[in-house]
């Protein structure tokens, strides 16, 4: 029996343990292209993200704050932007709250076990951003159409 020194230990992170033994990397993200599904996986997340820091950030205002939400909507309006950028922001705004409306009709539209098929998965995805789209336009608009109204009442009493 011969002693012989033990080899020197070395410490190999696991992309040299897999490179050794001929394994390839996992492929990354980026070099899938984007599909509906993944697409309205991470928008329904990240909307939903957004309409809970909302919630916090309307919360702790009004904890923190003496003020109330028309004080902030009349301090945003001494603001005298353009029109223009009131109904943008609007839409902007309502969009996440649009989007995980119809998105989440659109899952429970699933858990009845309907619109399992591919063909229609891809349908009411594409739907779903239409629909979305459409209603948060709506809904940003909804303002400019109400003054609109009241201008034309105006107009009418200032007639008789």
């Amino acid at each position: 029996m011969k002693i012989t020194p033990a080899p020197p230990i070395i410490l190999k992170t696991y992309i040299n343990k897999n490179e050794d033994l001929g394994r390839s990397l996992s492929p990354h993200l980026s070099i899938y292209k984007p599909q509906i599904t993944s697409i309205m996986s991470i928008t329904l997340r990240m909307t939903g993200l957004t309409l809970g820091v909302i919630a916090w950030i309307v919360g702790l205002t009004a904890l923190i704050t003496d003020h109330n939400v028309d004080y902030l909507v009349s301090e945003l309006k001494k603001l005298e932007l353009d029109d223009c950028y009131w109904t943008s922001a609007r839409i902007v705004v309502t969009f996440p709250f649009a989007f995980h409306f119809v998105a989440g009709v659109r899952h429970l539209l699933f858990d009845t076990s309907k619109f399992l098929e591919k063909p229609q998965f891809y349908a009411t995805g594409y739907a779903a951003i239409i629909v979305a789209i459409l209603l948060s336009v709506c809904l940003g608009r909804i303002v400019d159409i109400r003054e609109k109204l009241n201008e034309i009442k105006k107009e009418e009493i200032k007639e008789k």
